[in-house]
């Protein structure tokens, strides 16, 4: 395992995490208590978006830019 690439990205996830927890909090403020589906839909939106957004930001971490070149 590459520590550094770890270190590197993990501030990444837990910003996330932290964005989909928002995300929820504004949404149930907003509409009330979501079900289950709706619920699954917000992560997968969240977390599907963040990384394109960070990169398109140009504030995503190296690790993820290197692997986009790659590709």
């Amino acid at each position: 395992m590459d520590t550094d690439r770890i270190l590197a990205v993990a501030p990444h996830y837990v910003a996330m995490v932290l964005l989909a927890i928002l995300v929820f909090t504004v949404v149930e403020a907003i509409v009330g208590r979501l079900g289950f589906w709706a619920e699954l839909l917000i992560i997968a939106l969240v977390v599907f978006s963040y990384r394109p957004a960070v990169m398109a930001l140009g504030i995503g971490p190296e690790a993820w830019e290197r692997d986009t070149e790659r590709q």
